[in-house]
């Protein structure tokens, strides 16, 4: 992966995690699992079934924390 590669999903994963943390997360490791996009070497790890399981997990629990009041 060139310069300018890197440098444009860096660029438009910081953007999506001001919406999201754990939803970037998921989408990049779901889009490099199904071989969409492939993620640099150093972001390999999002890919991996624990780091998906648990950004699910907390995008969910983050959801509804959000929509219901008192959690």
């Amino acid at each position: 992966m060139g310069v300018l590669e890197t440098l444009t999903l860096a660029l438009g994963a910081s953007w999506a995690s001001g919406l999201n943390l754990y939803a970037t997360v998921a989408v990049l490791g779901f889009l490099d699992l199904l071989g969409i996009i492939s993620l640099p070497a150093n972001l390999q790890v999002l890919s991996s079934p624990w780091v998906l399981g648990i950004a699910v997990f907390m995008y969910a629990v983050e959801f509804f924390a959000n929509k219901i009041p008192g959690v």
